[in-house]
């Protein structure tokens, strides 16, 4: 059981900092919305992605240290716009993302997986490699 009462499947680990997951390969073959953030706090590294059924639905990127927004496709949803991002990117605007930025906008998706703690596992643990 996951967030919002739907099943889902909560992957982590460094590894998505070197290859960003394939929302939309894993969306399409599983027919479902497939969500991906990350965020670093020393290089301010700020990602996140939406995929529904094999569709591309939105994407962002962000590197604080150079100010950089490093990909942006769709439009922001409410949580986005609440966290300062505009509308429309244009080379006149500047765009400031923190970690924050990125738990809220999780939370308004699915779930701010910082709350986690302390629920218990409702099975064993299972763990795979890329």
């Amino acid at each position: 059981p996951g967030a919002r009462e739907t099943s889902w499947i909560l992957a982590t680990g460094r590894v998505y900092f070197q290859q960003t997951a394939d929302v939309i390969g894993l969306s399409e073959r599983l027919g479902t919305e497939v969500q991906f953030f990350a965020t670093h706090r020393v290089t301010e590294l700020h990602r996140w992605q939406r995929a529904v059924k094999g569709e591309l639905v939105r994407a962002f990127g962000y590197v604080g240290r150079s100010g950089e927004v490093t990909s942006w496709h769709g439009e922001p949803g409410p949580a986005e716009r609440a966290a300062g991002l505009p509308a429309e990117l244009d080379d006149d605007t500047t765009v400031l993302v923190n970690e924050k930025d990125v738990l809220t906008v999780a939370d308004a998706w699915s779930i701010d997986p910082t709350t986690l703690t302390g629920r218990p596992a409702t099975g064993p643990l299972r763990l795979g490699a890329i």
